[in-house]
């Protein structure tokens, strides 16, 4: 069975824009840590790339559920069609 996969263009940007804000947030984070001066803890820092990576792991769970129900669906089309095709040859 053949079906063409396409990913959702709102979680594919979602998916990017949660990607860049965890890099943007490490690269914050070893400018920090770099510092003589601390102007912040990093505790809250560590908290939101934390933060970040689940929603990255939410997306991506979103995401395989949406390409299973696509899947799921394309086989029920495959298994009607069959099914009238057999029912039609009788």
């Amino acid at each position: 069975m053949y079906f063409p996969l396409e990913i959702n263009e709102q979680l594919a940007n979602a998916m990017r824009a949660a990607a860049e804000a965890k890099a943007e947030i490490g690269i914050f984070k070893k400018q920090e840590e770099t510092r003589s001066e601390k102007r912040v803890c990093l505790e809250p820092v560590e908290e939101l790339g934390d933060i970040l990576c689940d929603v990255m792991r939410r997306i991506a769970s979103l995401t395989s559920s949406v390409i299973s129900a696509c899947a799921i669906d394309e086989c029920n089309k495959e298994i009607m069609n069959r099914l009238n095709l057999e029912s039609n040859e009788n």
